[in-house]
């Protein structure tokens, strides 16, 4: 009986544990570097994969713009949240790096985690429309 009181405890201490840990709000900065471009959409010239992955990101709801051939800014913005990446790209990989945000507890390589939902959103639908461009 006492064996099973120690499973019981220890089983509720690790669910209370996940809970507890699932509920934070800060996560270290998910960040994407030198994802590949699928193969098929390497052979499309830049300004193609240029105009998915605007696309890609306007679809999600980022505000983007065009700094230099193979870079946009993008800026997403939520009641009094926003946050903003750069998007580094070429014909075979792009990245997608933390760029600055306003009231998302940033702290060094930290942040609310609804910047990481936002960005691997993002990914996603970036690596969808890449594979459109290829085939």
């Amino acid at each position: 009986m006492a064996r099973w009181g120690i499973r019981g405890v220890t089983g509720v201490v690790f669910a209370v544990m996940l809970v507890v840990g699932g509920c934070h709000r800060v996560q270290p900065i998910y960040k994407v570097e030198d994802h590949p471009v699928p193969a098929a959409a390497q052979k499309a010239d830049l300004v193609t994969l240029e105009t998915a992955i605007y696309e890609a990101a306007s679809s999600t709801g980022w505000l983007v713009e065009k700094v230099n051939p193979g870079l946009m800014r993008a800026t997403q913005k939520w009641r009094e949240h926003a946050a903003t990446v750069d998007i580094v790209y070429s014909q075979k990989s792009y990245s997608i790096n933390y760029a600055g945000s306003a009231n998302l507890k940033a702290d060094q390589d930290f942040i609310h985690r609804r910047y990481n939902s936002l960005v691997v959103k993002l990914e996603q639908e970036i690596e969808r429309r890449l594979y459109k461009v290829g085939s």
